[in-house]
């Protein structure tokens, strides 16, 4: 797999605030690189938290916003330690991580091994991908020395046999601006 495809030159941020100043309607919190290690945004919180405007003592924080996370959507109380996984596996493999985490199983988004060994690139679409599949799983080409003068007659229709893969549940999908990510199942 050619990483340099994979990567992206945005970090994921979140924006941090106190929830008491939140509640009370004071605008405060800060933006955090949510790809550092989970020991560093949780003092970059921390710092948030001694800064707060409503309580000396504030200890309960809220993400308000976030930016560069592609497809995956960042919840107001979602686990920090949850948030920086999937950022740093953003930063590391691109926008197709926050994808499979979304659209694969949630419970492992620090699992980098589970991606790359799902991961089955970017294709334009489905067809393509299934395409390569028939080539790679060894089935004929249907070519004319395959079977004759009849090839002009007969093709596959690669579209079908890609949603028989999805539907089977061989693969996984996510859509994106230029065709879809692919991703096994190993089912």
């Amino acid at each position: 797999m050619d990483k340099a495809t994979l990567r992206r030159a945005a970090r994921p941020k979140v924006f941090v605030a106190s929830r008491d100043d939140h509640n009370a309607g004071v605008l405060s919190g800060e933006w955090i690189d949510a790809a550092q290690d989970d020991l560093d945004v949780e003092l970059a919180i921390a710092l948030i938290l001694a800064l707060a405007k409503t309580n000396d003592e504030a200890e309960d924080w809220v993400i308000l916003d976030y930016d560069g996370f592609g497809q995956y959507r960042v919840k107001r109380d979602e686990w920090i330690e949850d948030v920086s996984a999937v950022a740093r596996g953003i930063v590391e493999y691109g926008e197709a991580y926050a994808a499979w985490v979304n659209e694969c199983d949630p419970e492992y988004v620090n699992d980098h091994a589970g991606f790359l060994a799902s991961y089955a690139g970017a294709w334009p679409g489905l067809a393509e991908f299934a395409a390569q599949e028939w080539a790679e799983c060894g089935y004929p080409s249907l070519s004319y020395e395959d079977i004759g003068g009849a090839s002009e007659h007969i093709r596959v229709d690669y579209e079908s046999f890609g949603k028989a893969l999805l539907s089977e549940g061989h693969i996984e999908i996510a859509y994106h601006d230029h065709g879809v990510w692919v991703f096994r199942t190993h089912r």
